[in-house]
């Protein structure tokens, strides 16, 4: 199980735009991070996807607590992991 809280000072990059419902953004950030990362293992898209502020939001909570479900299906489509909400 992974802890995905994020150790960084900046938040999680998919978290402001999930909150504002900016479903391009998200799609862009996750091309882009695709593209640099070159996926080399099966975890790293999930580890992005998944990533949480110090607080621990993500942005499948940014997007349901602002109630974008087309993020929420987006974001679980590209294989969220639930088990960071234990």
């Amino acid at each position: 199980m992974g802890n995905y809280l994020s150790t960084k000072s900046e938040p999680a990059p998919l978290l402001q735009p999930a909150i504002e419902g900016n479903l391009a953004k998200i799609k862009e950030l996750v091309g882009h991070h695709i593209a640099a990362t070159s996926l080399k293992s099966k975890d790293e898209l999930a580890n992005f996807v998944n990533d949480a502020d110090k607080e621990g939001n993500s942005a499948l909570i940014g997007a349901a607590f602002s109630g974008h479900l087309d993020i929420c299906k987006f974001l679980i489509e590209e294989k969220i992991d639930f088990r960071c909400f234990q």
